[in-house]
């Protein structure tokens, strides 16, 4: 019964994010905020909705997600504001700043790089566990707890009364 409930829940998990992509129409609707400097708006940890978009459509103020250009890439797509567009070479570019940052972003950002838009849905500080889990202590503790529940399910399945 246990494990048909889980299978249920995951079903219904699939079909939601399924259904969040067509929404959005990206394969990746979902992005954790991995700093703060999009503070006061959006915190490390949230998650939010990412949505398609025309180049054409962006306009300054809009927040975007996009990966950094080398060597500024940390693995994590960076959440910040379009603070000038122009077009170079025959494609829009793009300046970004973090709105709690001083500075504004020390590259620019080609429309290719960009993956979406964020239009205001977001989980507040849901994604900090997925943070952590990308860190080298995460993938430890999440080896550990699978390493764990394995053994309890071994010893459960070996002793009557565990």
């Amino acid at each position: 019964m246990k494990r048909r409930k889980l299978v249920i829940l995951g079903i219904i998990l699939a079909v939601a994010y399924a259904a969040l992509a067509l929404y959005t129409g990206l394969i990746t609707p979902l992005a954790v905020v991995s700093s703060d400097s999009m503070q006061p708006i959006l915190y490390k940890g949230d998650i939010i909705l990412v949505k398609r978009y025309e180049a054409s459509q962006l306009v300054v103020g809009d927040i975007v997600v996009f990966n950094a250009p080398r060597p500024y890439d940390d693995q994590n797509p960076v959440v910040h504001r379009i603070v000038r567009i122009w077009q170079a070479n025959g494609q829009l570019m793009y300046h970004t700043k973090g709105d709690y940052n001083l500075l504004s972003d020390p590259y620019d950002v080609s429309e290719t790089a960009i993956l979406g838009r964020y239009d205001g849905a977001r989980l507040s500080h849901l994604g900090n566990l997925l943070l952590f889990l990308r860190t080298p202590l995460g993938i430890i503790s999440a080896f550990g707890v699978v390493m764990a529940l394995t053994a309890v399910e071994y010893l459960r399945a070996r002793t009557p009364n565990f």
